[in-house]
C-alpha cells in the first residue's frame, strides 16, 4: 500500500523536529575530566600540538534564495547558511546566515562568548586564518600581521597547526559525504525547516560515530578558499586579548617547533 507524498513529508518533518530537539544531548562537549583528557590526547597524537580540545571552522551550505534574502548571500556569491562547528566529532554546531564571516560567527556564538567557562585552563581551540587570535583560540601566523615574510619557526608552527586543524575539515567532509543532500542546493520551503534538516543530519552523524558505523563513505572535499580575518575591534580589551593570544602562540611555537 502506497503513501501519499504529503504524509511522507509530514513524517520526515516530524523526524527532523525530534532529532533537532535531541541536539543538546547529541552535540555536546565531554561531560567528565577523562573525556577532556581523551580529546587532548587525540589532537596531540596528530602532530604533538598540546592542549587542543577542539578544531573550529565554518562550512557553507547552498540554499534556495529565500523571499527575504538579505544577509544570506555568502562570499562566493550564492545564498547559503554558514555552519560553525567545533569538532573532532560535532561538539558544537551553530547555524548562521551565509554572509556571516567565520570571525563574526565565532564572536557571537555560545562557545565564542563562553570559551573560558567551557574549556579547562591550559587548553584551547584552534582555527584557521579567518578567525581572530585569542588566548583560547589559536590561529596561524599570517604575513600581514608579522610585517613581512614568516620565519622558519613560524612556518613550521603553521604546518603543525594546519595538520592538527584538519580534524574539522575531515568532520565536515564525512558529514557531507554521509548526507549527500548537503552537497546540493537545499530547497526546503522555509529556513526553519532547512535548519532542522541540517541539525538532524548532525545529530545522526554523531550517533553513527558513537555506534562505530562501518558504512563506507566517500568524504566530500570542500574547496580550500579561506577568508581573511579583519580586526574590527580595536578596543583596549580586544587589543589586550590579542596580545595575550600572541604570547601564548609564540610560547607554543617555541615548544613544538
Amino acid at each position: 500500500m502506497g503513501m501519499n507524498k504529503s504524509y511522507v513529508m509530514y513524517i520526515v518533518d516530524e523526524v527532523c523536529r525530534v532529532l533537532y530537539l535531541s541536539a543538546c544531548d547529541a552535540v555536546s562537549f565531554p561531560l567528565d575530566h577523562q573525556g577532556w583528557e581523551d580529546l587532548q590526547a587525540g589532537f596531540a597524537a596528530r602532530r604533538g600540538y598540546p592542549g587542543v580540545v577542539g578544531a573550529v571552522d565554518g562550512s557553507l551550505l547552498a540554499i534556495d534564495r529565500p523571499e527575504d534574502y538579505d544577509g544570506f548571500y555568502c562570499r562566493k556569491g550564492y545564498p547559503a547558511l554558514n555552519i560553525q562547528a567545533a569538532t573532532s566529532m560535532f561538539m558544537s554546531a551553530e547555524i548562521r546566515l551565509g554572509s556571516w564571516s567565520d570571525s563574526n560567527s565565532w564572536k557571537h556564538s555560545i562557545i565564542g562568548r563562553r570559551a573560558t567557562s567551557i574549556i579547562h585552563a591550559g587548553t584551547r581551540f584552534i582555527g584557521g586564518s579567518s578567525y581572530a587570535l585569542l588566548p583560547h583560540l589559536m590561529v596561524p601566523y599570517v604575513k600581514r600581521e608579522e610585517s613581512g615574510e614568516l620565519n622558519a619557526l613560524q612556518r613550521r608552527y603553521n604546518f603543525l597547526h594546519s595538520s592538527t586543524r584538519m580534524a574539522v575539515e575531515c568532520t565536515f567532509g564525512l558529514w557531507k559525504g554521509r548526507f549527500r543532500v548537503l552537497q546540493t542546493v537545499m530547497d526546503e520551503k522555509t529556513i526553519v525547516k532547512t535548519k532542522r534538516v541540517v541539525m538532524a543530519t548532525i545529530v545522526l552523524h554523531n550517533w553513527m560515530l558513537a555506534l562505530r558505523d562501518t558504512t563506507r563513505i566517500t568524504p566530500y572535499v570542500e574547496s580550500t578558499e579561506y577568508e581573511a580575518s579583519e580586526i574590527d575591534d580595536h578596543s583596549a580589551s580586544a587589543t589586550m586579548l590579542r596580545k595575550i593570544g600572541k604570547q601564548k602562540r609564540d610560547g607554543i611555537a617555541s615548544i613544538i617547533c
